[in-house]
């Protein structure tokens, strides 16, 4: 029996062979950090994960010799789902998207649209065919509406009818029998054949929250949850990206969404000017200043002239989401004022761990849409508070697993930051004890 040089290497891994597992870390370090970077467009992100991998192998090593490939797939016993059918359709009997936000009426969107299409001509003409199918919903006898692939008609229609390349007129499509809102929804879900630029991948973003939110009974498949994390699954990128997204959509003004849209504009910078009022983000389009310096500058100036006792700030360059962490907070507590039942009497431990327990009875006080945290308060007799913060978290391995995480507080009034007040069931018990020999 041959072994491979893979099998080799995973055997003297099973071994604790140091070397090996150097050699096996040098091989495919690179690939896996470039695959998740993809998923997460994030390559510090990527770099820690695939680390983490990899030091997986090293921590179950003794397994590894069962192993015969490390990207080896699974062999399924039955695929549950339906195998996809191509057809050739000619490009006649395609009709091109003409609502598609990113072909626009602008002599700019045009000029980029046919650029674009351009460009995919010369690499579809290189490849020989159209390599990636062309989704689309029958609307006629003998027509089809396009999905995804508005480009890779536009670049084959180039070619056919400009160059004379009649070998491309027919193109693989793949036809879905969807309604119009699923189908507008599969528009913006496609990743595509090109690469999408910020203000695009915005524009995804928003127009599927909007299917979502106004046609809820049209996703059925979709696990009900935060909007942000539903898109964050369609979208295979980190709740904190599309937030951010969410909020340049939300609150950008127009003059600086014009901007955004030609990349004067960066997505730091607009995420930056969106958490000002449309006159001041209209003052600093107009004097120029898009750069996420200058408007962290500018809102540093404002700071300082309204608290002119307080220091001032160092502009932060390092951390684009800074600017967004106290936007996304909702502090309902205060808004509706903390209600409480009355205070109990509890006996023993048992019943006041139950009554810890019981805190989602109790009053929300704050939530923070981009963390997904909320937080429950109780207000105590003696002006102390217990607070317990819930947040959502995907297990490491299974992402599809979802659990819930808690984080417990004790509050009094004279503490001055919040991070003091962790605390642990014993504590809070402790001090529920105490409190009622008082009371």
């Amino acid at each position: 029996m041959e072994f491979t040089e893979e099998q080799i290497l995973l055997r003297a891994l099973s071994r604790g062979d140091e070397k090996a597992s150097e050699v096996l870390f040098m091989r495919y370090f690179p690939r896996v950090k470039r695959f998740i970077s993809g998923l997460l467009q994030d390559d510090i992100t990527a770099e820690d994960f695939a680390q983490d991998i990899l030091l997986k192998l090293w921590q179950k090593r003794e397994e590894m010799a069962k192993i015969e490939n490390i990207f080896k797939s699974e062999v399924k016993k039955a695929d549950p789902h339906p195998k996809r059918v191509t057809k050739w359709i000619h490009y006649s009997k395609l009709n091109l998207d003409q609502g598609n936000y990113r072909f626009g009426e602008s002599e700019e969107k045009q000029k980029r649209t046919r650029e674009r299409a351009e460009s995919l001509a010369d690499l579809i003409e290189l490849d020989g065919e159209a390599l990636q199918e062309l989704i689309v919903s029958k609307t006629d006898t003998d027509s089809y509406q396009i999905i995804a692939g508005n480009h890779r008609y536009l670049a084959c229609k180039i070619l056919v009818e400009e160059r004379g390349k009649e070998k491309f007129a027919f193109l693989p499509c793949v036809i879905r029998n969807v309604s119009e809102v699923r189908a507008s929804f599969s528009k913006y879900s496609s990743n595509g054949y090109d690469n999408k630029d910020d203000y695009e991948i915005m524009c995804e973003i928003e127009q599927m929250r909007h299917l979502l939110t106004t046609y809820p009974e049209q996703f059925p498949d979709v696990a009900t949850g935060r909007m942000v994390e539903k898109l964050s699954k369609k979208m295979k990128m980190p709740k904190s990206t599309v937030g951010e997204y969410l909020t340049i959509s939300k609150n950008l003004g127009k003059d600086a969404m014009e901007k955004f849209e030609t990349g004067e504009l960066k997505k730091s910078a607009a995420v930056q000017m969106s958490a000002l009022p449309k006159e001041e983000q209209k003052e600093l389009v107009s004097a120029g200043r898009l750069s996420h310096k200058e408007i962290k500058e500018y809102k540093d100036q404002k700071a300082q002239i309204q608290n002119p006792g307080e220091p001032m700030k160092k502009t932060e360059t390092s951390c684009e989401h800074r600017q967004i962490e106290r936007e996304p907070v909702s502090t309902i507590g205060e808004e509706i004022g903390i209600t409480d039942s009355p205070f109990p009497k509890m006996k023993n431990m048992e019943e006041r761990e139950a009554f810890v327990n019981s805190y989602k009875k109790w009053c929300v006080w704050c939530k923070n849409e981009f963390t997904e945290e909320t937080f429950y308060r109780y207000n105590l007799p003696d002006g102390s508070s217990i607070i317990v913060k819930e947040y959502p978290y995907s297990d490491y391995w299974d992402s599809t697993k979802e659990r819930i995480g808690k984080q417990m507080y004790m509050w009094f009034p004279k503490m001055k930051h919040f991070k003091n007040a962790e605390a642990n069931m014993t504590q809070i018990k402790e001090h529920l004890k105490n409190l009622n020999k008082d009371l």
